[in-house]
């Protein structure tokens, strides 16, 4: 859909614009102190700044090379690379904020990309593309899974153990007795309706206790099979 299409590329321009300035904020921060860490290589959206390294008095004759001199640098450097590093982590947390999480419009629009894929250039090559865990049909937090109507996973980046495997008999992680066969309720969404959405419990990554999920399902036109990505509420 070009409205969600709009909204992954602000996100990433919003990025690399962030990227950008973190680079510069650092390569001033090491030639301002014009230690030894401003040899780091800063590498940031894509790209590489090295800084130089010139110490502060050296070949005047009066600070050059003096062992305290050293012992002081070694200490700035002890500094730099600290402030280097939580600056680093905090690029790291940042990125994910700026990801954010994936839209019901979102899991849509990459489900029916995936099954125009499946019609134009054939199930294997769309499965191989579905299967890579950096390929197109895995975004923010979430991906596009394959499967055919009798059941059988066919393609899933982040659980390929799956791939082969009939489901039509696995439950959700929702409390005893309150279990719901989710992928039966997905092969009979998709051979009634042709799409539609199914909630269900699931844990989210890292966690153990289950919580509600609900996943988008489309049948590829014309075929026996559907796609489908889900997000948690």
């Amino acid at each position: 859909m070009p409205g969600s299409a709009a909204r992954i590329d602000h996100l990433s321009l919003l990025r690399e614009h962030f990227f950008r300035l973190l680079t510069l904020f650092i390569t001033k921060r090491c030639l301002k102190g014009k230690t030894a860490a401003g040899n780091l290589l800063l590498h940031a959206g894509g790209k590489e700044v090295r800084t130089g390294n010139t110490p502060t008095g050296e070949g005047d004759g009066r600070h050059g090379n003096q062992p305290e001199r050293m012992h002081g640098g070694n200490g700035k450097m002890k500094k730099a690379a600290v402030t280097t590093i939580a600056v680093l982590l905090c690029l790291g947390l940042a990125a994910n904020g700026f990801a954010g999480s994936a839209t019901k419009e979102e899991c849509i629009a990459k489900s029916k990309e995936a099954a125009q894929m499946i019609n134009e250039k054939g199930l294997d090559a769309a499965a191989a593309e579905i299967n890579k865990k950096d390929g197109t049909f895995v975004w923010k937090d979430t991906y596009v899974f394959l499967m055919d109507l009798e059941g059988k996973m066919l393609g899933h980046p982040m659980k390929p153990d799956l791939i082969g495997k009939n489901l039509m008999g696995s439950t959700d992680k929702a409390e005893k007795g309150k279990e719901k066969l989710l992928f039966k309720e997905f092969v009979d969404l998709a051979k009634s309706k042709g799409e539609g959405w199914v909630d269900y419990m699931w844990p989210k990554p890292g966690e153990d206790k289950p919580s509600k999920k609900i996943s988008y399902i489309y049948r590829v036109p014309g075929k026996d099979l559907f796609v489908g990505a889900g997000i948690y509420e």
